[in-house]
């Protein structure tokens, strides 16, 4: 059995680093360490590549000590799916929470209405839903998406879904609150996702 299963946390486009400490400060109890990586979203300049980069640089440390997954929450999911189709050898899974994966047909929840504050947001949705048709049965296995079952006024449920991967349904309305409750009231079921395999 690997020594530590560490799961990076990618926040969204408000960077709430300390609010997604605390919220998944009780994982260590389940056996997994979590680091939640500021990803600069608003940042004037920001390179998606040299983002995904620094994601991976970060893993890349963490796997000398065990296992790896990778959890993004909002605009970090469409990141976090990035990198496990960039690096499947390096990440065990990857879980989507509340993160919009493609542009989808919307007006008032449009991709260009949610990324006004981020370019890279953008391109990181755009990229991700570029790649979607290549990844096989065997990585969308290692692959979850968390949405609010009644509904996201941030990200539509058809934007958010993947076909082939798992799917778990927060019992509640709303964005933050889908998040939240994800990571903390029903997040046993996150973390025996991400532990599967952990064992082998």
């Amino acid at each position: 059995m690997a020594s530590t299963h560490s799961v990076i946390i990618l926040p969204g486009l408000g960077d709430r680093v300390g609010n997604l400490r605390f919220a998944t400060r009780w994982w260590n109890a389940q056996g997994l360490t979590p680091y939640v990586l500021r990803m600069g979203w608003s940042d004037r300049g920001r390179n998606l590549q040299n983002m995904l980069n620094e994601v991976i640089e970060l893993a890349e440390k963490l796997s000398a000590e065990g296992l790896v997954s990778v959890v993004g929450t909002s605009a970090g999911g469409s990141a976090a799916f990035n990198v496990f189709y960039e690096r499947p050898d390096l990440f065990v899974h990857a879980v989507n929470v509340c993160g919009r994966l493609r542009e989808g047909e919307h007006n008032f929840r449009s991709l260009d209405i949610m990324a006004a504050t981020s370019p890279v947001f953008k391109q990181s949705v755009l990229l991700f839903e570029s790649r979607e048709s290549e990844l096989t049965p065997a990585l969308r296995a290692r692959m979850m998406t968390v949405r609010a079952r009644f509904g996201d006024e941030c990200v539509p449920g058809d934007t958010s879904r993947l076909d082939g991967a798992h799917s778990m349904l927060v019992p509640v309305f709303g964005h933050g609150l889908g998040i939240s409750l994800a990571l903390t009231v029903f997040g046993k079921q996150v973390i025996r996702f991400i532990q599967q395999g952990s064992d082998s």
